[in-house]
């Protein structure tokens, strides 16, 4: 790999780290488009996306939530 692709990486690393956690989040799911996500919350307890205010619980199956995007 070349060093000016390292430092490229780097670089990105070095700002997603200075990012806020939710800033990053909703930055990159604008970036791909993602409109909706779901959360098996069994499967993945930890997630917590309820701590996220850009996304809004839209459905609740059991223990799946289905979560949108908002403007």
């Amino acid at each position: 790999i070349p060093d000016e692709k390292i430092d490229e990486i780097v670089s990105l690393y070095l700002e997603t780290l200075s990012t806020p956690k939710d800033v990053w989040i909703q930055n990159i799911w604008k970036k791909y488009e993602v409109e909706y996500f779901i959360w098996d919350k069994k499967t993945n307890p930890l997630w917590n996306l309820n701590q996220f205010s850009f996304l809004e619980e839209v459905a609740l199956f059991g223990d799946i939530g289905v979560y949108h995007m908002k403007p």
